[in-house]
């Protein structure tokens, strides 16, 4: 237009129409399809612009459609420019940045010889939202795939279910968007902050990074394959509740009781801080993090902790498979080991007590007291000189 063109506008979404005009008030911009421009007289551009239309019409009759179109409204001898998606960007930067290729070619969107196959069902499929906000309601965006959503307020309950395919990013969610996204597999969510409880419910292949959850009350439930890196959880109960190959690098949490009934846990680099964590677990390894309160690990199997801080009464009890390779114990932490089997334990420092383990080995530093009382199901086989590394077997 700053070059003495005069320029008509045709555009399908409403939502892109008014950002065409808050950047250009004067514009003259029409809401249209690019397949009927009966409204635009024959044979009356200088050039015609296809700048979307080919890239978003599944199958060749409606792509034809719309170059019919265009030449009808070109003058003869007038210009026709078509835009296009190359194969290759799309593959490189949805496919393999966003990390979906693997899905996308058991799926058959894209083929062995990495080429996109869109098919009529996905016309809608494929959606970028920017700056909207969700208000009081209920189900917002519901029954959807490959959704974008970036610097966005969500304030209703149960805004995102059902959306599979989705990337979040720079997003707030009110404390009334309750139970937001639920059963949505396939998603990656970064830079945002949740102050809603309830968050992700029976959900396949979830990865969140810089993500500040304030109230993280049954968050995580039922979960298989969960990727959490630097992470806040904050208050609630519950958190990863039944959920499963769960790999967290960087997580602090305040929130109760969190992890239990969790099955092939990797952990680093956390700070969790609650009574009653990882109990009824199956193979978790935890590296370099501190365990703050009482009870952890009850009841579990195959609990593997390489360089952690343990501190809280009565750790790691009544379980089997107990590994720690150099881990120290807060003064407190008394009672430790009972009715353990299994125990492969090596820690420096001191421990306060160990209590009735039935079977397996423990060497530290220093042990200040071992209690086997009447209740022992087990018996120390062997002891070091010093009596800082024990050996139980079963009571028979």
């Amino acid at each position: 237009m700053a070059e003495g063109y005069k320029v008509k506008a045709v555009e399908l979404v409403r939502r892109n129409i008014e950002v065409f005009r808050q950047r250009d008030p004067e514009a003259d911009v029409v809401q249209g399809d690019a397949r009927d421009l009966s409204f635009i007289p024959s044979d009356s551009a200088d050039a015609t612009l296809l700048l979307g239309p080919l890239y978003h019409l599944i199958g060749e009759e409606k792509k034809l459609k719309a170059l019919r179109e265009a030449r009808r409204v070109t003058k003869p001898g007038g210009l026709i420019f078509v835009a296009y998606l190359m194969n290759e960007y799309s593959i490189l930067s949805y496919c393999f940045d966003e990390e979906r290729i693997g899905d996308f070619l058991a799926r058959g969107i894209v083929d062995h010889d990495f080429h996109i196959q869109t098919q009529e069902g996905e016309l809608y499929d494929y959606v970028r939202l920017e700056d909207i906000e969700i208000v009081d309601g209920e189900s917002g965006i519901k029954c959807c795939k490959q959704v974008e959503c970036h610097n966005s307020k969500f304030y209703g309950k149960y805004p995102w279910w059902h959306v599979d395919g989705s990337l979040i990013t720079n997003c707030y969610f009110a404390p009334g968007s309750r139970s937001a996204i639920w059963y949505s597999d396939d998603m990656v969510m970064r830079d945002c902050v949740i102050d809603g409880p309830k968050f992700f419910r029976e959900m396949k292949n979830v990865t969140l990074e810089n993500v500040k959850i304030t109230d993280a009350d049954e968050t995580f439930w039922r979960i298989d394959g969960l990727k959490i890196k630097n992470v806040e959880l904050h208050q609630g109960t519950y958190p990863f509740m039944f959920s499963k190959n769960i790999y967290v690098d960087g997580l602090v949490s305040d929130a109760k009781y969190v992890f239990q009934y969790c099955q092939n846990v990797e952990i680093h680099h956390a700070k969790i801080t609650t009574k009653d964590s990882f109990w009824e677990c199956d193979n978790v390894v935890i590296y370099d993090s501190e365990l703050h309160g009482e009870y952890l690990a009850w009841h579990s199997k195959n609990i593997r902790l390489v360089r952690c801080h343990i501190s809280g009464e009565q750790p790691l009890c009544y379980s089997d498979g107990i590994v720690l390779e150099d881990c120290t114990f807060d003064a407190a932490c008394d009672r430790a080991f009972e009715d353990c089997t299994n125990v492969d334990a090596r820690i420096k420092g001191t421990i306060t007590e160990v209590k009735n383990p039935i079977s397996g080995r423990i060497q530290a530093d220093n042990i200040d007291r071992l209690t086997m009382d009447q209740f022992a199901k087990g018996h120390v086989a062997s002891t070091s000189d010093d009596g800082n590394s024990l050996t139980f077997e079963p009571n028979r």
